[in-house]
C-alpha cells in the first residue's frame, strides 16, 4: 500500500479530495486513473517506488514531447478495494443514468482470467447483461442466483447487502470463457434503467481490435434501416474507448467515419427524427470525449487521429431548445402562417421549421446564411450560391431530406434581425472549427491579450503579416486548450486558426519568393506545425531547420549542409503524411466497399485528407528551395549510381516494386518514382532513372553495375518529368561529362540493347547434386578453410591471418556449414514440415509463368517458423558459439533464447527463397538445388556508426580513388537503401578529400547489448564477377532497435574535426585491407564505436 506522504503529494497535483487521500491510506487500494493523464515524472517515479503504480496500464512519465516538456495532471484518483486474487488493474469507467446517478465497473486481471466489478445505488436491482454485442454468456461466468431469459441474455441479481454505499456484484471469469466485452441493462421491478442516451451500458474487458470496432459502424452504416446523425454521434461516443485501445488504426477509423459524414457521404436521415435538444447534448458529449482523447490519450498518434476527427465535429450544447422554439417565435411574431395559424404563407419557412422540428443538423447554419443572404438582395441565385458555397448543399439535396425544403423563400427583410439572432442560437449547438464563431466562444477563457491577437486577426485576416501572427496566437492558445480545465471550445479554436493558416500559405504566391524567403517560411511551417502534433518526427525536423536558418547563408559549405537538412525536412514531412495515407485510405475503401460510399471519393480520399493538412504547402516550400541550395553547393540535377549507356522504350512506373519478376525480351528503361534498397532490377531493365535517392553503396546499387544498368537520380524534378513525357517510345540514355543523364529519343537497332543474357534459357536443365550431409553442425573460424563455407566466411578468416598489426578489429565467427540445413529437415522431427517444403519446392522449380511463384511465400514461412532443432545441433551450435566468445555460457540454456537463436538461422536458410533471390537465379540461369546456404554467426558490435568502402571508385572504376559512405547506427541502413543520404566522400591518391553528401536518413537501426548477427554465407554471393548484394537474410538477434535521428547534433553534420577524423580512419583501413587481399580492390562493411573500427566483411569488388 502506498504511503499516505506519497498519496498527498498525488492528490496535491491531480486535485484529490482528502477523502480519498483517506481512503486510499486506511484500506488494502489501489489507485485507479479514472482517466489517462500524463505524470509529471517526479510524481511518477514517487508513485511507482511507493508501489502505487503497480500493475497499472497506461500511465506514463511525461517527457520530451515535440521538443516541449508537457506536463498534465492526474484528472481524480479513487481507491477501490481489490478482489481478493487481483494481480493487475486494467481499467475503471463510470457511466451515467437516470440524471445524477452513476454505475462504476472495474476490471482486474486475475491469474488465468478476469474480475470485473459492477457496483450501483439501486436497492434489489437486476442485471440483464449479454456478451459481445448481446450474444448469451458461457454458463461458467454466471454468478450466483443468475437465471436465462432469452437466446441473448441473462439475469443476475445484485447482493441485497450495500458495501459502502452501494450495491457491488462480482463477475468472475476464465480467460477461456472471458469475452471481448458486456452489455447490460438494470432491471428494478418493471423499470428499467440504460446507459448513456437511452443505450446499454458498456465494460471493456478485453482490449479490443480494430475489426471490433469497424463492424459496429459499418453494420450500422449499411444495414440499419432506421439511422441518423443523431445515433452515429452516441455510437461514436461509445467506440471512443475501444478506438483509443485499438491504437492509431482504430481511431483513425473513427476520423474516417466522422469526415465521412461531416462530407455527407453518410445518411445523416435515415428514417429517423429527434429532437433537437437531444442532438445538442450528444454532441456536446462527442466533442468533450473527442477534447480529451485529443490531449489525454496514451498514443501521441491517437492524439493526432482525435484532434483530427475534433476538426469533423459541431460543438454541441448551447441553446438548443430555441432552434426548435425560436424559429416558432419569429414567424408567429411576424404574422407568418404556421400550422393552423392564419398569416402569411410563406412555404420555405414552414418547410424548414419541420426540418429544425426533428432533424436539426450543422446544415442548418448554412441554410440560415443562405436565407439572409436572400433576405439582403432578393436575389435567388444568392440564395443558392452561399447554399453551395458554405455547405456544399444543393437544390436536389435540400429537396431529398426527410423533411424536404423544396420551397423557395419570399422575400421578407424586415426578418433579417430576427434571423441573424436564430443564426447564433444555430451556432452555439452546431458550429466546429469555425475561427470566427470559436473566438467567441471561447473568449470567457482567454487571457486580454490573445483576444486582442484573435480580434486583431479577425479584424485584417487578408494582412501579410496574418500568418506569422495566426503562429504566435496557436503557441498561446496552446497552455490552454490542454490544461485539464479548459473547455472543448478552446480546441476547436485552435483547429480553426491551423486550418486557416493553411490556406494563407497555400495560396503563398511561391513563385516569387526569394530562398531567404523560402527559408523563413519553411521555419514558419515548421514551428506550426509543431503546435499541439506532438510529433517527435516533426519536433526534429523543426529544430534541425531552426539551427540550420540561423547560420551564415549561401556559402558552399553551408549549402551543403542546408540541402542535407532540407532532405531531412522532406522525409520527415514524407512520412507523416504517408503515416496518415496509409491508415485512413484502408478505412475508406471498406467504406466504399460496404456502405456504398461513392467509388470517386473513396479513390481520393486519402489523398484529400493530406491535402487538407496545414503542413502540405510545406512540399511545395521544399521544392522550390531544394535546387536553389542544389546549386550553391555545387551539385548537379543527377546523380548517377551505376554509370552505362543504354537504349530501350520508356515505361513510367510508381515504384519499381510493381515489375519484380517481369521478364523482357526487349529493352526497356524504366522511370520511377521510387527505388527502394532491396528490389530486383528485371532483365531487360536496361536503365532505372527515379526521384528517390539511392546510395552508390547499396545492394540495389552494385546489383545494377554489376548487371551493366544504368541506375541514376534526378533532382530537378522538371527534367524528370520531361523524360516521363516520352513513356512508350524508344529513347537513348547517356551520361554526358558533367554526370547529367541526357535522354532523347533514338531508332532501335536491329538486335536491341538487351544484354545477352535476356534471350538466353531462363533455367539450366542440368539438375544439381544435393551438398552432403555435414560432420558437424558448427565448425570454428579455424575449421573454414576446411570447406563447408563460402567467401563471406572464407574472406574473414584469411583478412584474420593476411592483416599484420591491423587497425581494426574483426569478429569472431562459427558458421553451420553447407549441408545443416538438408540435415536437419530430413531429421524425423521435421517430417511434417519436410513434406511440405518438397511439395512447394515442386511447384517452384516447374513454374513457367510471368511474375513470382505464389509458393515461395509459404516455403519462407515453412523454413523459418515450423522447423525444429534436434537436441545434438543445439548442444554442438551453443557449444561452438560458447567457445568462440560469440555468447556468454549459459546465454541459449533457455528455450526462450535458444528459440530466438534458432528462428535467426531458420530465417537466413528461408532466405534462400526470398523474391529477389529467386529472380536473381531464374535470370542468371541458376536452379534452385545449385544454391547451398551456409549460416555465419557473429557477434554485433553496438556500432555508433556504419560504413561501407569501395577501393575504387564504383562509378568510374578509377583505382586512385577511394569511394566511401557512412550512417549512424547498422549498416542495414545503408546497404538497404532506406530513405535519405549517408554521409559520403572520395578520398584521392594525392591524399585530398572530398565530402559529397551529409547525412539525412531518417532512421538509425542501433544492436542490443549482447546481440549476435546470423549472416548468409551461400555459394550464390560474392563470387568473381557476381557480388550477389543483398540477395539473402542477416538476421540480428533481438532484433534492432529502431531510433528517429536528430540531427541537431550529429558530428557527422557539424563537426569537421571528427568528419576528418573519420574518413582517415576509414581510408586507413581501406588501404589495410585491399593490401591483405594482394592489392585486389575490395567492397568492405565494417562499425565504428567507442573510438575503434571493426570489419565486419571484405568481398572482391565488382568494377
Amino acid at each position: 500500500m502506498a504511503s499516505v506522504s506519497c498519496l498527498r503529494s498525488a492528490c496535491q497535483l491531480a486535485s484529490l479530495s482528502s477523502s480519498s487521500i483517506a481512503r486510499a491510506s486506511t484500506r488494502k487500494s489501489v489507485i485507479s486513473i479514472e482517466h489517462v493523464r500524463w505524470l509529471p515524472p517526479l510524481l511518477h517515479q514517487q508513485l511507482s517506488n511507493a508501489g502505487v503504480l503497480t500493475g497499472i496500464r497506461q500511465t506514463f512519465p511525461c517527457g520530451r514531447v515535440a521538443g516541449t516538456t508537457r506536463i498534465a495532471q492526474v484528472c481524480r484518483a479513487v481507491a477501490t478495494e481489490a478482489p481478493a486474487q487481483a494481480s493487475e488493474f486494467l481499467s475503471k469507467t463510470e457511466q451515467e443514468f437516470e440524471g445524477e446517478q452513476l454505475l462504476h465497473s472495474e476490471v482486474y486481471k486475475t491469474g488465468d482470467g478476469y474480475t470485473v466489478l459492477i457496483r450501483q445505488p439501486l436497492q434489489g436491482a437486476t442485471l440483464h447483461w449479454g456478451v459481445n454485442n448481446w450474444s448469451l454468456a458461457p454458463q461458467e461466468i454466471w454468478p450466483e442466483g443468475t437465471v436465462q431469459i432469452d437466446d441473448k441474455a441473462v439475469q443476475s441479481p445484485f447482493p441485497s447487502e450495500p458495501r459502502d454505499g452501494a450495491y457491488e456484484l462480482q463477475l468472475t471469469m476464465p480467460e477461456s470463457a472471458a469475452p471481448r466485452a458486456i452489455q447490460f441493462v438494470l432491471k428494478d421491478g418493471d423499470k428499467w434503467y440504460n446507459g448513456p442516451f437511452a443505450g446499454n451500458f458498456v465494460v471493456q474487458i478485453k482490449q479490443p481490435g480494430v475489426a471490433d470496432i469497424v463492424d459496429q459502424a459499418i453494420e450500422a452504416e449499411a444495414n440499419y434501416s432506421n439511422w441518423s446523425l443523431f445515433q452515429r454521434f452516441i455510437m461514436a461516443r461509445d467506440l471512443l474507448d475501444p478506438a483509443e485501445q485499438a491504437g492509431p488504426s482504430g481511431m483513425a477509423f473513427i476520423y474516417v467515419w466522422l469526415r465521412l459524414s461531416a462530407n455527407r457521404q453518410l445518411d445523416w436521415y435515415r428514417n429517423s427524427n429527434y429532437q433537437s435538444k437531444d442532438i445538442a447534448h450528444v454532441q456536446k458529449v462527442l466533442a468533450e470525449g473527442m477534447h480529451d482523447k485529443s490531449r489525454f490519450a496514451m498514443d501521441p498518434a491517437v492524439r493526432r487521429f482525435a484532434r483530427m476527427a475534433m476538426g469533423t465535429l459541431p460543438r454541441g450544447g448551447g441553446d438548443s431548445e430555441q432552434i426548435r422554439m425560436g424559429i416558432l417565435h419569429i414567424m408567429r411574431e411576424h404574422g407568418i402562417r404556421e400550422g393552423h395559424r392564419p398569416g402569411i404563407e410563406e412555404k420555405f419557412l414552414e418547410q424548414w421549421h419541420q426540418k429544425l422540428h426533428t432533424n436539426t443538423t450543422p446544415e442548418d447554419i448554412t441554410i440560415c446564411e443562405a436565407y439572409l443572404a436572400y433576405l439582403h438582395t432578393a436575389n435567388h441565385d444568392d440564395y443558392f450560391r452561399v447554399l453551395w458555397d458554405n455547405g456544399k448543399i444543393s437544390k436536389e439535396q435540400l429537396e431529398k431530406m426527410d423533411h424536404p425544403i423544396s420551397s423557395w423563400p419570399m422575400h421578407l427583410p424586415h426578418l433579417i434581425p430576427a434571423f441573424q439572432h436564430f443564426l447564433w442560437i444555430l451556432k452555439t449547438v452546431h458550429a466546429g472549427a469555425n475561427m470566427d464563431t470559436m473566438v467567441e466562444m471561447s473568449k470567457g477563457q482567454l487571457s486580454d491579450d490573445l483576444k486582442g491577437d484573435l480580434y486583431g486577426i479577425l479584424g485584417d485576416r487578408e494582412a501579410w503579416w496574418v500568418p506569422g501572427k495566426l503562429v504566435e496566437a496557436r503557441e498561446k492558445l496552446e497552455g490552454v486548450w490542454r490544461a485539464d480545465w479548459a473547455g472543448r471550445d478552446t480546441l476547436l479554436l485552435d483547429i480553426a486558426l491551423d486550418n486557416y493558416f493553411g490556406l494563407r500559405m497555400a495560396a503563398v504566391d511561391k513563385s516569387s519568393l526569394g530562398g531567404d524567403d523560402l527559408i523563413e517560411l519553411v521555419a514558419l511551417m515548421l514551428r506550426n506545425a509543431n503546435i499541439g502534433n506532438e510529433s517527435a518526427e516533426l519536433a526534429v525536423c523543426r529544430d534541425l531547420w531552426f539551427k540550420i536558418k540561423d547560420q551564415e547563408r549561401w556559402g558552399k559549405d553551408w549549402s551543403l549542409l542546408a540541402k542535407a537538412a532540407l532532405d531531412r525536412v522532406s522525409l520527415g514531412l514524407e512520412n507523416y503524411m504517408d503515416e496518415i495515407y496509409n491508415l485512413v485510405q484502408p478505412h475508406a475503401e471498406l467504406f466504399g466497399a460496404k456502405a456504398k460510399v461513392n467509388r470517386a471519393y473513396v479513390t481520393n480520399f486519402g489523398e484529400e485528407v493530406v491535402r487538407a493538412q496545414s503542413l502540405f504547402p510545406l512540399s511545395i516550400l521544399v521544392q522550390k528551395l531544394e535546387p536553389m541550395l542544389r546549386a550553391a553547393a555545387g551539385l548537379g540535377s543527377w546523380q548517377v549510381v551505376s554509370q552505362a549507356a543504354a537504349e530501350g522504350t520508356v515505361m513510367v512506373l510508381t515504384s519499381l516494386a510493381e515489375i519484380q519478376g517481369e521478364q523482357y525480351v526487349k529493352p526497356r528503361i524504366v522511370v520511377a518514382e521510387q527505388v527502394g534498397g532491396m528490389e530486383d532490377i528485371p532483365e531487360g531493365v536496361v536503365a532505372v532513372l527515379s526521384a528517390s535517392a539511392t546510395d552508390v553503396l547499396s545492394h540495389v546499387a552494385i546489383r545494377a553495375r554489376n548487371q551493366g544498368c544504368l541506375l541514376a537520380t534526378a533532382f530537378d524534378a522538371d527534367e524528370l518529368e520531361q523524360i516521363r513525357t516520352l513513356d512508350g517510345k524508344f529513347v537513348s540514355a547517356t551520361v554526358d561529362a558533367k554526370g547529367s543523364v541526357i535522354v532523347s529519343e533514338a531508332k532501335a537497332s536491329s538486335n536491341g540493347a538487351v544484354a545477352k543474357r535476356a534471350a538466353s534459357s531462363w533455367r539450366s536443365s542440368t539438375p544439381a547434386e544435393p551438398p552432403q550431409p555435414p560432420k558437424a553442425w558448427a565448425i570454428s573460424e579455424s575449421d573454414f578453410p576446411s570447406g563447408g563455407v563460402n567467401q563471406k566466411s572464407l574472406n574473414i578468416a584469411r583478412l584474420r591471418e593476411a592483416a599484420k598489426n591491423p587497425s581494426f578489429d574483426l569478429p569472431t565467427s562459427v558458421a553451420l556449414p553447407f549441408g545443416a540445413f538438408e540435415k536437419a529437415l530430413a531429421a524425423s522431427i521435421n517430417r511434417t514440415p519436410a513434406n511440405r517444403v518438397k511439395r512447394l519446392l515442386t511447384a517452384v522449380e516447374s513454374f513457367e509463368g510471368r511474375g513470382i511463384p505464389a509458393e515461395l511465400s509459404e516455403l519462407r514461412m515453412v523454413v523459418s517458423t515450423q522447423l525444429s532443432a534436434l537436441a545434438t545441433l543445439r548442444k554442438e551450435v551453443t557449444g561452438v558459439a560458447e567457445a568462440a566468445g560469440i555468447v556468454e555460457s549459459g546465454a541459449w540454456a533457455s528455450d526462450e533464447a535458444w528459440k530466438a537463436a534458432w528462428g535467426a538461422i531458420c530465417r537466413v536458410w528461408a532466405s534462400k527463397w526470398t523474391d529477389r533471390a529467386w529472380l536473381s537465379r531464374r535470370a542468371w540461369g541458376t536452379p534452385d538445388g545449385a544454391l547451398q546456404m551456409a549460416v555465419l554467426l557473429q557477434k554485433v558490435v553496438p556500432a555508433e556508426y556504419a560504413f561501407v568502402i569501395h577501393t575504387a571508385d564504383p562509378i568510374s572504376g578509377d583505382r586512385s580513388k577511394i569511394f566511401g559512405e557512412v550512417v549512424p547506427g547498422l549498416g542495414e541502413v545503408l546497404v538497404g537503401s532506406y530513405p535519405g543520404r549517408a554521409f559520403s566522400f572520395t578520398y584521392n591518391q594525392d591524399g585530398t578529400s572530398e565530402i559529397l553528401s551529409l547525412p539525412s536518413k531518417r532512421i538509425a537501426l542501433l544492436a542490443a547489448n549482447n546481440s549476435i548477427i546470423a549472416r548468409s554465407d551461400s555459394n550464390g554471393e560474392d563470387q568473381e564477377g557476381f557480388a550477389g548484394a543483398g540477395l539473402y537474410d542477416s538476421v540480428p538477434v533481438p532484433e534492432a532497435e529502431v531510433h528517429l535521428l536528430d540531427y541537431t547534433t550529429e558530428k557527422l553534420l557539424w563537426d569537421p574535426e571528427f568528419q576528418s577524423q573519420l574518413i582517415e580512419g576509414v581510408v586507413g583501413i581501406a588501404k589495410e585491407v585491399e593490401a591483405a587481399f594482394g592489392g585486389v580492390p575490395q567492397d568492405i562493411e565494417g562499425v565504428y564505436a567507442d573510438g575503434k573500427f571493426t570489419v565486419v566483411q571484405s568481398r572482391p569488388q565488382i568494377l
